[in-house]
């Protein structure tokens, strides 16, 4: 469905009635999601029963020991999340109107993460069983930390693809290990309260590095008109073939990228596994994923050959 709203955004901004294009989706979606909420109200939800014990105390989260690891890491995804949101809002952004790449392009790469994501999801799956779900998002935190950097070198669609490629492999891994590490850290009784908490705590500084990310924006335009450092890279050959480096958006990239490394470094020693698993290094974990992928690939292909039906022997 994306696919068929770019392509025919894409016409209509040819024919220069983009806005009228745009319009035109908005009402498909909300009719569709009229309907979706339609059959939302026929479905059965069976009541909770609950009892006050659930709730957790503000007031005594912090002061209890066993909660330490829960907190570690509720401030961990916050303090990312932070450094995600700076350049959320202007990844589309670059890539529409720095890059200048048509609707159909864009499409295509906003699609390649997707489907990298969901393709190695069940091999970090196993991984975060085997190895512990704290390894593999410490792993995944370094790895997604890496993503703005690669951005600056986003000069192209060839290029555009590879880092929307990288960044599926990592998101994979931080996205699954992040609630399950979650889940492994807090009880069933409180489960509900802490995700409450999180989701409350995540919600504030994540709209603190939105508002942080507009303010550095809009400074980043003098920085790079003035006698600055920013100008004078704006001015090498390296900003020519790289739309990034002449851009504001050079800073927002390398703050988000340069937080990101910072609060992995901060926390991963803060945070403790609470299962027993097997032990592997760090540096090998993302190997050893690409290597169960490619193993699964070689044995699906075996398995294809092998189905072939022979030739029928004649009497």
């Amino acid at each position: 469905a994306s696919d068929v709203y770019k392509k025919e955004l894409q016409q209509a901004r040819n024919g220069g009635d983009e806005y009228l294009g745009f319009a035109t989706i908005f009402l498909i979606a909300c009719a569709a999601r009229a309907v979706s909420s339609f059959f939302l109200r026929k479905k059965y939800d069976p009541p909770y029963d609950y009892t006050p014990k659930r709730f957790i105390d503000l007031k005594k989260i912090f002061h209890e020991r066993k909660n330490r690891n829960t907190l570690s890491l509720v401030l961990f995804l916050s303090l990312l999340n932070f450094s995600l949101m700076m350049i959320g809002p202007y990844i589309d952004i670059f890539m529409l109107r720095r890059l200048e790449l048509d609707y159909v392009s864009f499409t295509v790469a906003g699609a390649v993460i997707l489907v990298v994501k969901y393709l190695f999801m069940p091999f970090w799956g196993k991984a975060a069983d085997r190895y512990g779900t704290r390894k593999v998002l410490v792993v995944g935190g370094v790895l997604i930390s890496i993503v703005p950097f690669l951005w600056l070198f986003g000069s192209n669609l060839p290029l555009i693809l590879l880092i929307q490629v990288y960044a599926g492999f990592s998101w994979a891994a931080f996205e699954l290990s992040s609630f399950q590490f979650l889940i492994d850290t807090t009880g069933q009784e409180n489960r509900a309260g802490f995700i409450a908490f999180y989701n409350a705590v995540n919600g504030i500084i994540g709209l603190a590095g939105s508002l942080t990310a507009g303010l550095l924006f809009s400074l980043a335009d003098s920085w790079l008109t003035g006698p600055t450092f920013l100008a004078a890279l704006a001015g090498t050959r390296l900003a020519a073939g790289h739309p990034a480096f002449s851009s504001p958006y050079l800073v927002i990239f390398t703050v988000s990228g340069v937080i990101r490394l910072g609060v992995v470094a901060l926390f991963a020693s803060r945070l403790k596994e609470v299962r027993s698993v097997t032990p592997i290094n760090t540096r090998q974990l993302p190997l050893r994923v690409i290597g169960m992928m490619t193993n699964r690939g070689v044995v699906f292909g075996l398995s294809i050959l092998g189905r072939r039906k022979k030739p029928s022997r004649t009497r």
